[in-house]
């Protein structure tokens, strides 16, 4: 396939680099909410509200992985929240580079007008570079 991918199949931006990263990881796999970065509502006297279930099974860490990339990406999150995680949880970061992978390969259909070098200054590269170092060490 290469570099000439058709329409069907995108080119996915910092995929390979991610990947490249990778390394395998132990637990339990269970029920986990896959999306829930914008889909809980909050009011001053009721409990938090799901309003949107997105069912994936895998680690509790992977779902926990999502909302930190979404925080890092879309809602300029400070790096400090990773490094937290990192300390009670040593294999966050690979967790992080699967929701990031995840988080880019489902995006980029969404995006197919838009040119392959980034969507505005690439919010991805600032997640992907901290993950893949968090990843090395």
């Amino acid at each position: 396939m290469g570099r000439d991918v058709d329409q069907r199949h995108p080119q996915t931006k910092h995929v390979e680099r991610l990947a490249a990263h990778l390394r395998p990881v132990g637990g339990p796999s269970q029920l986990i909410h896959g999306d829930l970065t914008g889909d809980v509502l909050f009011h001053d006297r009721l409990p938090p509200a799901v309003i949107d279930l997105a069912p994936y099974f895998g680690p509790a860490l992977f779902a926990t992985a999502i909302v930190v990339a979404d925080a890092l990406v879309w809602e300029s999150a400070d790096e400090s929240l990773v490094h937290e995680l990192v300390a009670q949880e040593p294999d966050f970061p690979q967790h992080l580079l699967r929701a990031l992978i995840c988080r880019a390969v489902t995006d980029r259909p969404f995006r197919l007008d838009q040119p392959l070098r980034a969507y505005g200054d690439d919010a991805y590269l600032p997640a992907v570079d901290l993950a893949t170092r968090m990843a090395g060490r």
